[in-house]
């Protein structure tokens, strides 16, 4: 893999930090989304969506969970650049083996593709609180430490190096986690949803409050009125055949917390 340059904006911190500041003691995981000018180039990653905290191993969720991620990506033309998670213990840092598998399927279509481990125990630090894994071989290991990640000339930099404490303080000040949901959250609530835009560092964030969830909102109000059952489904899903569209469910309004 070649010495490919990443750049964390402040969209995609934000989630993944409160993602993993919400549920501090279940796994959680979720993916990148960004641009890269061509092979080789840097990868920007722009924003993030979040997907798990209950079923966070290879489930019908997940595949779903990912179909949609990429659907949605490509409808805004932009890619799935990347995983994260965060383990159920802060102190644990490894990309569990359903992160590699994740990562792998993102890396089949995005040649360069990252991981992210969120390291619980520096979430309140200064400092950026994710550990970078990069494909080598068949597997996936963490990214060389000389320099580290997230420091002045390493490959790995936030867009702000306030992000941290910013975060921190939105966590601390503001409880900016609750007002936070992902795909599990969604399918349970259909008014839960994304981060609203003035957590976030622009003021409408397309990628989450566009068609991926609409999508999710005409998905879980099928699952809740036993129009689809998820678990019926074959491990592999394609998210379009289930012909996720908000005109599919007429008389259904999607909300967002106020």
């Amino acid at each position: 893999m070649a010495t490919i340059k990443y750049t964390v904006e402040a969209d995609a911190y934000y989630k993944l930090y409160f993602h993993a500041a919400k549920h501090p003691h279940k796994p959680v995981n979720g993916v990148l989304v960004g641009t890269q000018d061509g092979p080789g180039k840097p990868v920007t990653i722009i924003d993030s969506i979040p997907l798990l905290h209950h079923w966070t191993s290879l489930s019908p969720m997940m595949e779903i969970g990912l179909d949609l991620a990429f659907q949605h990506a490509g409808n805004e033309g932009l890619k799935i650049v990347g995983y994260y998670q965060a383990c159920e213990r802060l102190e644990e840092t490894i990309l569990a083996p359903v992160g590699e598998k994740v990562a792998g399927k993102i890396k089949a279509n995005f040649e360069d593709a990252i991981a992210f481990v969120i390291d619980g125990q520096r979430l309140g630090n200064s400092g950026a609180a994710l550990v970078p894994y990069i494909s080598s071989s068949s597997s996936w290991r963490p990214a060389p430490n000389d320099p580290p990640p997230f420091t002045p000339g390493s490959r790995f930099q936030l867009a702000s190096s306030d992000l941290p404490a910013e975060a921190a303080r939105l966590v601390l000040e503001q409880n900016s986690q609750f007002a936070f949901g992902d795909f599990d959250d969604h399918l349970e609530d259909v008014t839960i949803g994304p981060p609203p835009s003035r957590v976030v560092s622009r003021p409408s964030s397309t990628l989450a409050l566009g068609n991926f969830h609409r999508n999710l909102l005409v998905l879980s109000c099928r699952v809740r009125h036993g129009l689809l059952s998820l678990l019926s489904y074959p491990f592999a899903v394609d998210a379009r055949a289930l012909s996720l569209d908000i005109h599919d469910a007429p008389g259904i309004v999607y909300t967002t917390p106020p």
